[in-house]
């Protein structure tokens, strides 16, 4: 069981203290009209009659096979959506407004000498022990060393002749992992702590013209939650160390197969720009254009002074569209000042007021030494909104003056004007607001692929990227545990995607850094505010209860809320507007804000809710009044074979074609999670091309299933899959695409779901009878404002291709909404052996002709099987405590008895020991039939998968336990999970006289149920 697993698991909420929390519900819908009736087609498929005029033939309708692309076909698709989405998005990043000269001088640093410290080292012995140890490397620079330690990066730089009474000399830095101390010709300058945010330090003391040495030191540490250093390889796990880092689990990763690659292992380096600057000594610092109101914003300009004396100065502004052709608004010669208000009860103040002439009014303001802050209100006509849909962005051009209208300094900035708003004045509280508008948030988690973009510099890749989100339908990225570079951000504003960003805090917080985290917070904040794609920030990522058990060390819930609170008023002192969400994916409800959980029912195996009342309509926890979100949730996706054979590490693989092949698992994947988990979802393979189908495929299926719940709970305001594109080979294979951009088969589920009009069409029985009537409801979720009319139409396939049964009729769509108008019903088509039906759905416009394209379209498959009468079976099935002589008597003389090992422990039934046990990953939903055995010959890889429960209502888990063979082979097995070679049997059935014994950890009545249960046992 690795690291997430665990985290997965032991928060459950099965067994949770918190009674204030309820239990959302399925909800209540009515269709608008009765049950809809199929009408079974009773032309002759073919015909003139059955082919003049029929829905079926309208496209959309026709099945899909396969459902998904593959290989090239993908590729060639995505190529073909990809070209669409830059042609449309291409205005979008124009720039119309005028360069602007800048007063500063820079000279980026691109080459370091680099060395560890060796860990036996005495404190203090900074220096490499010969110059040997030293080697070159490039800026950016990220890898190793883990855990505690320390490295070293020293350079020559040169820089200009400059006059010291009017510019200042700046070392500066845009991204050091983690701690870094700076030293300039081996003088101290200073330290700062952090990976994301940028910083710089004045140099002028210690630096000269001409030639300079820059030396920086840097350390590394352990996170918060634990990790592990160097020792942890492939072969030696590693012991995990808890540390002060402040870190999370996701970052930009290094090109190292064996750490690197894997989960963004908190490394350390200099992975951003490094460069001298020579700037005025009263520069402007930074400018954020605060938006409550797009038509009247406010101007919040910062400006640092070196200077001692107070100094006069005065601001030139112009906007320009920067996406857009305009000139928007110019303000000159404005002059800070404020209103002068005497001192409360301070007669003695205002007597020398008075004495001097002036009373409370108007007051000039000086630039004293250090940071100032300036608020300009601006009014703008007719504003352009920023939205996705409309990215559209204005370019801010600020110049400082001294008080002889001489240009010290100028600053340029691009901003959107748009709203965002989170609803917590009334109930239900948690809903969320672009521009005035409900809006709800439907995305992916990151982890480095954008990072990796901006590391190599690659602006294609990252424009290609964030479009290839717009292209999966999505609106937003939860940018995952931490803040990314400024250049991420710069490009979804102008390509209109959303971001939130995450403060990088996993499970706890250490009680000696809560001065540190709240410093971190400002600088997070600082960071992201001009952006109008940062719609929301968040703290804490999967909190643990009890401070994870160590409240010595770490801090308690409540102690963590106060904290909180605390970086609210900071981040809010900021940016007033901010939207801010406490906790990603709570394990230690509630809080004071949404209650978001983390969900991978469909891969750690029921982890917060089965998927069974996941998919009815259920959800796992929620706080009342409150809507709820679930902003990461996924499953692993084994990755393009020819990807894998050119860039895997050969030992991960086996050779194609050979024996080993057929004995190969995904194990072999130095951390992925397939190999183990595979057992409880889908059957085992035989190639490395089958396992990668089999995984992409149930990946799809999960992704699928989990993200139509979603949408047709209109409580869940947002959603993030985990996760989108992978930064390297292999990294963390929960990504719908890999680092090639190859898309997997939960790329393409995950786009149709995320259509922004959808049809849902929901059964709990995906296994029926012959004879028999479905029910399907039909859910309309509609994520625009329309909420016009369409018809409706729908059509049922038998496997051959030809007609069943259609149906059409007019829907109305709920604008920002779900509903469920429909429910289909149909009396099911007799068969001799089990058969897949298709029922396809689509909408199209009112008044559409016959070839008109859909709105939207969908497919399910049904599943039905030949009748079986079961009137004998209940006597030929028992309990394991209820086994007798007399039965076994019975067995011999020629009766088949199905035994329930409803029990875990050992037994001995008629001469062989068997061993029943909890199935260590849990209840499970999947039985593989792969045995070999006749009973399962002819039954689909999906028919034992997601049975209805009569007696729950919706599906249910198979059984929650495996046995084993204990007497050498005496047992055949049926069913089984995993592979044969593990043990793991479901049903095995033996010779016993003249009849037969069958085991068998799936209740009987489960088996009667279902009708793939009964046929299996009418064999």
């Amino acid at each position: 069981m690795d690291k997430f697993e665990r985290i997965a698991r032991e928060n459950r909420q099965d067994v949770d203290r918190r009674q204030e929390l309820v239990v959302p519900q399925p909800l209540g819908y009515s269709p608008q009209a009765a049950p809809m009736q199929f009408v079974a087609a009773e032309r002759v498929p073919g015909s003139a009659e059955h082919v003049a005029g029929r829905p079926d033939l309208r496209p959309g309708l026709r099945p899909l096979a396969p459902l998904y692309p593959r290989g090239d076909a993908a590729r060639a698709r995505l190529a073909e959506l990809l070209a669409a989405e830059r042609a449309e998005m291409e205005p979008y990043l124009a720039n119309f407004a005028p360069d602007m000269e800048s007063t500063r001088q820079r000279g980026y640093i691109r080459e370091f000498r680099w060395w560890q410290e060796e860990p036996e080292l005495l404190p203090g012995q900074d220096r490499p022990t010969s110059a040997a140890d030293a080697v070159p490397v490039s800026i950016p620079h990220y890898g190793g060393p883990l855990g505690k330690a320390r490295t070293h990066y020293e350079i020559e730089f040169s820089l200009p002749e400059y006059d010291r009474s009017k510019q200042a000399a700046f070392i500066c830095f845009e991204g050091a992992d983690y701690c870094a101390s700076v030293f300039v010709n081996d003088r101290y300058v200073g330290s700062h702590e952090g990976f994301f945010a940028p910083f710089d330090f004045a140099i002028d003391r210690v630096a000269r013209p001409g030639e300079n040495l820059l030396h920086v030191e840097l350390t590394n540490d352990y996170v918060f939650m634990g990790s592990v250093n160097e020792a942890a390889t492939v072969d030696i796990k590693g012991e995990e160390f808890a540390g002060d880092k402040v870190y999370a689990a996701t970052g930009p990763g290094y090109d190292e197969p064996e750490q690197g690659w894997h989960h963004c292992p908190p490394g350390m380096g200099l992975y951003n720009r490094v460069y001298w600057e020579l700037r005025p000594l009263v520069a402007l610092d930074n400018a954020f254009v605060r938006c409550a109101d797009p038509a009247h914003p406010e101007l919040w300009v910062e400006i640092d002074s070196l200077i001692d004396q107070p100094q006069r100065i005065s601001l030139n502004v112009d906007i320009y569209g920067r996406n857009f052709d305009g000139h928007v608004l110019t303000i000159s010669g404005w002059e800070p000042g404020t209103e002068w208000i005497a001192p409360f009860a301070d007669p003695q103040a205002l007597i020398e007021a008075a004495q001097r002439g002036a009373g409370e009014g108007h007051s000039e303001l000086l630039i004293y030494r250090g940071r100032n802050k300036f608020i300009i209100p601006l009014e703008i006509a007719n504003p352009k909104i920023w939205s996705p849909d409309t990215p559209w962005l204005y370019q801010l051009q600020v110049e400082l003056l001294d008080d002889s209208a001489v240009r010290l300094d100028t600053l340029s900035q691009q901003f959107g004007l748009r709203t965002f708003t989170q609803q917590r004045e009334e109930q239900p509280y948690g809903d969320y607001y672009l521009n005035g508008e409900k809006i709800y948030l439907r995305g992916a988690n990151t982890m480095g692929f954008e990072q990796q973009d901006v590391m190599r510099e690659d602006w294609e890749q990252l424009i290609d990227d964030i479009l290839l989100a717009r292209v999966c339908n999505m609106n937003y990225w939860r940018l995952t545990q931490r803040p990314v570079q400024r250049e991420v951000y710069d490009y979804c504003d102008r390509l209109g995607l959303m971001t939130q960003t995450d403060l990088p805090l996993f499970a706890c917080v250490r009680r000696s850094k809560t001065e540190e985290v709240r410093r971190q917070a400002e600088e997070m904040e600082r960071l992201v505010r001009p952006y109008a794609c940062n719609i929301q920030i968040s703290y804490m990522n999967e909190p643990h209860a009890n401070g994870k058990n160590r409240p010595h060390v770490n801090l308690t819930r409540a102690e963590m809320e106060e904290l909180f609170v605390q970086i609210d008023q900071v981040v809010w002192q900021l940016n007033p507007e901010r939207v801010i969400k406490h906790v990603e994916g709570d394990f230690d409800p509630p809080g004071q804000d949404i209650l978001d959980f983390h969900c991978y029912t469909m891969w750690y195996n029921g982890a917060g809710i089965d998927v069974g009342k996941l998919w009815r309509g259920y959800w796992v926890v929620a706080k009342p009044g409150w809507h709820h979100s679930c902003c990461e949730y996924g499953a692993e996706g084994l990755e393009d074979v020819a990807m894998s054979y050119r860039r895997y590490p050969s030992k991960w693989l086996p050779e194609p074609g050979s024996p080993d092949e057929a004995e190969w698992t995904p194990e072999r994947i130095k951390d992925g999670q397939t190999g183990a988990f595979y057992p409880i979802f889908f059957d085992h393979q035989s190639t490395v091309a089958e396992w990668v189908e089999a995984s992409q495929a149930y990946q799809a299926l999960a992704v699928r299933m989990m993200t139509e719940a979603f949408r047709r709970d209109p409580r869940m305001v947002a959603f993030a899959v985990h996760l989108f594109i992978d930064a390297f080979p292999a990294g963390w294979m929960k990504s719908i695409m890999d680092c090639e951009r190859n898309p997997k088969q939960a790329f393409w589920a995950y786009r149709d779901v995320l259509e922004p009009i959808l049809i849902s069409l929901r059964t709990d029985k995906f296994n029926l009878v012959a004879g028999s009537e479905a029910e399907v409801e039909v859910f309309i979720c509609n994520d625009t404002p329309a909420d016009n009319t369409c018809v409706f139409r729908a059509a049922l396939y038998r496997e051959n291709g030809d007609l069943y049964t259609e149906y059409d009729g007019v829907v109305t769509l709920p604008a920002i909404g779900v509903d469920c108008p429909l429910k289909l019903n149909s009396i099911l088509p007799a068969v001799e052996q089990a058969e897949t039906l298709t029922l396809t759905a689509a909408l199209y416009p009112t008044g559409a002709t016959a070839d008109a394209a859909p709105l939207t379209r969908t497919q399910i498959e049904l599943r039905v099987f030949p009748a079986v009468d079961t009137e004998s079976f209940d006597a030929r099935i028992c309990r394991i405590a209820d086994l007798s002589s007399a039965k076994l008597a019975e067995v011999q003389a020629g009766a088949t008895l199905l035994i329930e090992l409803s029990d875990a422990g050992k037994f001995e039934i008629a001469g062989s020991e068997v061993e029943v046990e909890k199935y260590y990953r849990g209840p499970y939903h999947f039985a593989s039939r792969k045995t070999g055995h006749p009973w399962v010959e002819g039954f689909g890889a999906d028919d034992f998968r997601l049975w209805y429960d009569e007696a729950a209502g919706y599906i249910t888990p198979l059984a929650d336990k495996t046995w084993h063979d204990r007497s050498g082979g005496v047992w055949q097995p049926v069913l089984i999970c995993g592979h044969p070679r593990d043990g793991h049997l479901i049903i095995a059935e033996r010779r016993l006289g003249a009849g037969r014994l069958i085991l068998s950890v799936i209740p009987g009545q489960r088996l009667l149920d279902d009708p793939a249960g009964r046929v299996l046992l009418s064999r």
